[in-house]
């Protein structure tokens, strides 16, 4: 696969990213994001105890008018979540004269899941990937054959939640069983494209890597004649915040990690595979 093609595929990405940002459904995802709050570590980690005591898989956690907001309704008879929130006052910043918040403690609050809700579908940025069939399978084997030639596993199992994990301390792939061919195919690439990637916690921020991930699947599958936009084009976006900017920079690590997984697509002989896999 020539350069060219790898660049005619990154600039799909930018192209198809530009549009989308431009539409009123990416601007309603927006607006409903915008209506969630923020929880900190500390009621992020009760939520999620809470959430294993009852069983219950966590998505989104909102307040009762939040969800009314959103168009969405709190069933009757579900019982809330808790979370601390914080009380204060609104005063004067007696050496600027600037009104500011203080706080002076904190109350429990209720909040309520997803699940707990009725009503109107939350806008989301991405749709899952359908499609099965032999060249598909075959393209997964074929990346799943170079990650074990580097010491790693590739498992699929139930998951619950993420489509695929990336474990760097146990060298290990995880990917949901209940995916589609082609689903799996592009989660397959976003992990790989971590593991090339993103070996350590230091440098850049969880949104980079994610960023630059998901467009190394993108240009893959593109590169191959798969469309994976559907999927691709939302993730980047989301992870982004709709800035092209970021994107753009990352641009060239992208196309780098592109060509190494691309490549095993043009290896005529196993002598030559085992290279691309060294």
């Amino acid at each position: 696969m020539n350069t060219e093609k790898l660049q005619e595929a990154q600039q799909a990405l930018q192209n198809g990213l530009a549009n989308l940002v431009s539409t009123e459904g990416w601007k309603d995802y927006l607006r409903a994001q915008a209506r969630f709050h923020n929880y900190s570590f500390q009621n992020v980690i009760w939520l999620t105890c809470q959430a294993m005591a009852r069983g219950v898989h966590a998505t989104r956690f909102a307040g009762y008018q939040t969800w009314r907001g959103l168009g969405r309704n709190v069933r009757k008879g579900e019982t809330s979540f808790k979370v601390l929130a914080p009380c204060g006052y609104k005063g004067v910043d007696k050496a600027t004269g600037e009104e500011v918040y203080r706080v002076r403690g904190f109350r429990v609050a209720s909040t309520f899941e997803l699940s707990q809700t009725d009503g109107e579908p939350l806008p989301e940025p991405v749709k899952k990937l359908e499609g099965s069939s032999e060249e598909l399978r075959a393209a997964f084997a074929k990346v799943e054959k170079y990650n074990t030639s580097r010491g790693l596993t590739v498992v699929r199992e139930t998951l619950n939640g993420p489509n695929g994990l990336y474990n760097r301390l146990n060298r290990e792939i995880k990917l949901d069983s209940s995916l589609s061919d082609l689903q799996a195919f592009k989660t397959l690439c976003h992990e790989t494209a971590h593991s090339l990637l993103h070996n350590s916690d230091e440098g850049d921020s969880r949104a980079t890597k994610e960023v630059e991930a998901e467009s190394v699947a993108f240009v893959v599958c593109h590169a191959l004649g798969i469309d994976s936009a559907e999927y691709s084009l939302g993730y980047v976006a989301h992870w982004a915040n709709g800035d092209m900017k970021l994107v753009q920079d990352v641009a060239v690590r992208v196309q780098k990690t592109a060509k190494i997984i691309v490549a095993l697509f043009e290896v005529k002989s196993e002598e030559n595979a085992e290279e691309v896999a060294a």
